[in-house]
């Protein structure tokens, strides 16, 4: 019997993300593990997670819905979730 395996198979990447709210200039760095964003929006009303999630979205070219975050909703240093 041959079983194949599909090539489209999904995986999950963890990433340590460490978030500055209410930043003047968003900025977007990846270095030894850390992912470091810096995002215009306040850390009120989810407004400052959502935008994060939207630039790890683009930064690793992948669907919004592809980025949770797991841990750290409410504090500057979150794990995410990202499925590639």
């Amino acid at each position: 019997m041959i079983i194949s395996m599909s090539t489209t198979e999904k995986q999950n990447k963890l990433l340590r993300v460490h978030v500055t709210a209410g930043a003047k200039k968003e900025t977007f760095s990846e270095e030894g593990g850390l992912v470091t964003v810096a995002v215009k929006e306040k850390a009120e009303k989810n407004m400052a997670n959502v935008r994060v999630r939207e630039l790890i979205a683009e930064h690793y070219h992948i669907p919004l819905g592809a980025v949770k975050i797991i841990t750290g909703h409410h504090f500057p240093k979150k794990i995410v979730s990202v499925t590639i």
